[in-house]
């Protein structure tokens, strides 16, 4: 198991990238593909991935002091093994 811990200016940083290209297009191919063309559908299921990326969002900002403190104490533990280690 492994922790990723990002700053919020990262965040930030691959949001704006991310704004800059159409990486949903395989996305809207593929329901347009298995639910049709149907607009009340779609814009139903482009409503919930919206909803879940941003309940995502907030999940991961509120762990991502928690992930942050976690590596502190285990980078302090890890540096007082390495030297009893020695």
């Amino acid at each position: 198991m492994f922790a990723v811990m990002v700053s919020q200016e990262t965040i930030n940083r691959v949001a704006r990238f991310y704004q800059q290209f159409d990486f949903l297009r395989p996305t809207v191919d593929f329901i347009t593909y298995r639910y049709g063309s149907d607009p009340e559908v779609i814009k139903s299921l482009v409503d919930g991935y919206e909803e879940m990326a941003n309940l995502n969002q907030e999940i991961t900002a509120e762990f991502t002091c928690s992930e942050e403190d976690a590596e502190l104490v285990l980078t302090k533990r890890r540096t007082k093994l390495l030297k009893f280690l020695r």
